[in-house]
């Protein structure tokens, strides 16, 4: 009988692990000058790229890698003639084929502030992988990337996810309006 309580407890605590990741300690991270703030597990990596002569725009990414998870803000001057839904689909599929993954999935999201913007799903090996959002304010475009080995459902996916808010000029959270253009994703600030 003795062995049975153990197995038993063993079995339990083995469902546990398998059911998702646990909670994790996050801070917020500011990022005035590219416009952003998201909360990050770790202290976030970061990187200042430069605009290159092939057209590659001026960026910033802040990435938080830990064994479990990888947390990923990248930030990008939009270049002319994309909308939100072509560099959207383009950069899934650049980050789809970086990871060895497919797009499996696309819908519609919005953040607290309604700012609206693009989730896609990649998923590797036939099993969802990552969860990319993209959204646009006023001249940037920005990539919000979670990859969790607990899968897509894990609660630090969309604590991270969430955590992400865009900023006005002055460092307040923005609803997608750029303080001097509207952002294509967004109506026109009032008059």
């Amino acid at each position: 009988m003795r062995h049975l309580t153990l197995l038993a407890i063993c079995a339990a605590a083995l469902a546990l692990a398998g059911c998702g990741g646990h909670p994790i300690r996050t801070k917020e991270y500011v990022y005035p000058a590219w416009g952003f703030k998201a909360s990050f597990n770790v202290p976030p990596e970061t990187k200042d790229t430069p605009a290159a002569a092939d057209g590659t725009p001026h960026s910033f990414l802040a990435e938080a890698h830990t064994p479990n998870h990888d947390f990923v803000v990248t930030a990008f001057d939009a270049a002319p003639g994309h909308d939100l839904d072509s560099f959207g689909d383009s950069a899934s599929a650049s980050l789809a084929k970086a990871m060895g993954g497919v797009v499996q999935g696309q819908t519609y999201v919005a953040t607290f502030e309604d700012l609206m913007g693009r989730e896609y799903r990649i998923d590797k090996a036939g099993k969802p992988f990552a969860t990319l959002r993209v959204f646009n304010v006023g001249d940037r475009f920005y990539e919000v990337l979670a990859v969790s080995i607990y899968g897509p459902s894990d609660p630090a996916v969309s604590d991270f996810l969430y955590s992400f808010h865009a900023l006005d000029a002055k460092g307040d959270v923005t609803n997608g309006l750029s303080p001097t253009a509207p952002a294509s994703n967004g109506p026109a600030p009032p008059s």
